[in-house]
C-alpha cells in the first residue's frame, strides 16, 4: 500500500527572491526520491513534467517538485547567463538542503531537468559529489551553452537525452558523439521543437510524451 503526504515550502533565495517547492513525501511504499527541476516558462504542470512525475510517484517516489516562477523577474530575465544558473542553483541548493540531511538522500535518486533545469543539472551531475549515483532525465537540455557540454564531459552517472529536431538547440553532430557514451541514452524526435511539441500535431506530441515515459520506465525498471 502506497500513502504519501503533500506539503508546500517557501524559501528566500538570491536577491531575496521567493520561490515554492512542493513535497511529494510517501509514508508507506517508498521507493526513492526525484527531484524536478523545470524549464523558464515550462512548468512542472506541463505534459513533458507532469507525466513523468506521475510514473515515478506510482512507483514510490518522494517528488521534490521546485516551481521558480523566474520569468516573473526582470533581474533574472536581463541577467548574463553565468548569473542566470548561478541564481538557479543557489536556489536549488537552498531547496534541497533539508533532502541533504535527510536519510531518504541515501535511497536511488532520478533527477529530471528541463532547458533551464538542464543548465544546473550540469554542475550537480558533474562537480557535487551526492549526485555521483543519480539518474539523470535531461528534456530539451540547452546543448548551445559551453559551459554544459564541458559538464557533460564530465558526467558519467547514466542519464537519458530528450531533444527534438527542431529545438534550436539541437546539432546533429554533437548528439551522435553523444550517443556514442556507454552511460548515455539519446532520444531524438523529428520535428519536435524546444517544448517537444510538432506544430499541428497534436496526436504526434502526445506519442511523444508517451514515448518519454516509456524510456524512462525501461531505464528504472529494465535496470540499464
Amino acid at each position: 500500500m502506497q500513502t504519501h503526504s503533500i506539503s508546500y515550502r517557501e524559501f528566500k533565495g538570491y536577491k531575496d527572491s521567493v520561490f515554492p517547492v512542493t513535497l511529494f513525501r510517501y509514508t508507506e511504499g517508498f521507493r526513492g526520491v526525484c527531484i524536478l527541476l523545470p524549464g523558464l516558462g515550462y512548468t512542472s504542470h506541463m505534459p513533458l513534467l507532469y507525466y513523468p512525475t506521475r510514473y515515478l510517484m506510482a512507483l514510490g517516489y518522494d517528488i521534490w517538485r521546485f516551481e521558480y516562477e523566474y520569468g516573473r523577474f526582470e533581474d533574472f530575465l536581463n541577467a548574463p547567463p553565468k548569473e542566470k544558473r548561478k541564481w538557479a542553483l543557489g536556489d536549488i541548493l537552498l531547496g534541497l538542503e533539508e533532502l541533504f540531511e535527510s536519510e531518504r538522500w541515501k535511497t536511488p535518486l532520478v533527477v529530471i531537468g528541463k532547458s533551464l533545469g538542464t543548465r544546473v543539472m550540469g554542475y550537480l551531475f558533474s562537480k557535487d559529489q551526492r549526485f555521483k549515483d543519480a539518474l539523470g532525465i535531461w528534456l530539451t537540455p540547452v546543448f548551445k551553452s559551453r559551459h554544459l557540454r564541458e559538464e557533460l564531459r564530465q558526467t558519467f552517472q547514466r542519464s537519458l537525452f530528450v531533444i527534438g529536431t527542431s529545438d534550436p538547440h539541437y546539432e546533429r553532430a554533437y548528439i551522435k558523439e553523444l550517443s556514442k557514451r556507454a552511460e548515455f541514452r539519446v532520444l531524438v524526435f523529428e520535428g519536435a521543437d524546444h517544448s517537444l511539441e510538432i506544430d499541428g500535431d497534436l496526436l504526434g506530441s502526445i506519442d511523444m510524451v508517451k514515448r518519454v515515459v516509456e524510456e524512462i520506465r525501461e531505464i528504472i525498471e529494465g535496470g540499464r
